[in-house]
């Protein structure tokens, strides 16, 4: 039996293996970039319109830790989206100074009650961590 017909072997085959092995490691990692990629665009499917990443849509979507939009937090309203010139135009405007008051308000109400979700969600952590950090228990004398 000849050495060229025997199983594989990458130690006797020399650089022909180490190729064919660096071309098929190679390959692999192409192909789960190649998959990595496909699965982010297909997360991103709705936030991107044609090529572009649709930054209204983004600047609406709610915030898990403050329960509030950035354009809410930021502008004290949702931001209008292309959808909402075909629903009910806006309330009728208001008087320069009433809406300005209404704002401020409105602006200052979200402030706290995010800055106090916020606070909720950090005790919340932290009560998680506490339970599962280890104590240790020194007395006087340890070395």
């Amino acid at each position: 039996m000849s050495r060229r017909s025997e199983e594989y072997s990458r130690k006797e085959n020399g650089q022909c293996g180490r190729e064919n092995s660096y071309k098929n490691g190679r390959e692999n990692r192409k192909s789960t970039k190649l998959q990595r990629h496909q699965h982010q665009n297909q997360t991103r499917g709705v936030i991107r319109a044609s090529g572009k990443i649709n930054w209204r849509i983004l600047r609406s979507v709610v915030h898990k830790t403050t329960g509030y939009s950035p354009s809410q937090m930021l502008f004290g309203r949702d931001l209008r989206l292309p959808t909402d010139l075909f629903s009910q135009p806006p309330d009728a405007p208001l008087e320069l100074e009433e809406y300005v008051n209404k704002l401020q308000a409105r602006m200052k109400e979200m402030h706290y009650l995010a800055r106090d979700k916020i606070s909720m969600t950090f005790e919340k952590i932290k009560t998680r961590y506490d339970t599962r950090a280890t104590g240790y228990d020194f007395h006087e004398g340890d070395d």
